[in-house]
């Protein structure tokens, strides 16, 4: 990320911009839902191969006053892959389980964006000079490390929800 007090930021949706392709949801009937949690959280070095710090729990929440233990959390991960662009990838977890018999639901969704963001501090960065000299820059060279970037978003992505599908069957196997 550009430390920046101005900044222009591009964001792309990694999948497309179409609003069918903004993110990607998973729906699980069976047993120890709960269990996803601790599956999605050791993901994040496994998968995403990032640090623990550019991880930020966003939401946290539980609800066992009822028969059913009502959970709801919500994840913002951070790759950064290079000084201009990172990913970022927002996953969210909520469902229920049964107290007594340990079955419920749980839904999973993942948000895989691209950020690209250019510093506009100075007074050479906001010259409307340097600023058709970054968009030529942009579009003939950057773009297509851009698009590397985008492929190594949707394949962090793919793998994250084959690695959640394997947990599904390894949940319902216990």
């Amino acid at each position: 990320m550009v430390y920046a007090r101005t900044k222009i930021v591009l964001m792309d949706y990694v999948f497309g911009n179409e609003m069918e392709h903004q993110g990607t949801s998973l729906h699980y009937n069976g047993k120890s839902p709960f269990g996803l949690y601790k599956k999605i959280t050791s993901s994040f070095n496994m998968i995403f191969g990032i640090p623990e710090g550019r991880v930020q729990e966003v939401k946290y929440e539980v609800d066992n006053s009822g028969e059913k233990e009502i959970f709801n959390s919500k994840w913002t991960v951070i790759k950064q892959m290079d000084v201009y662009s990172y990913l970022r990838f927002d996953i969210t977890l909520n469902g229920d389980e049964n107290k007594k018999t340990k079955g419920g639901k749980a839904n999973i969704s993942i948000k895989p964006r691209i950020f690209t963001e250019y510093p506009q501090d100075n007074i050479i960065q906001q010259n409307i000079f340097y600023e058709m000299a970054r968009r030529l820059w942009h579009e003939t060279v950057y773009e297509n490390t851009r698009d590397k970037f985008i492929i190594e978003g949707q394949r962090i992505t793919n793998n994250f929800l084959n690695y959640i599908k394997k947990s599904f069957n390894q949940l319902n196997s216990i």
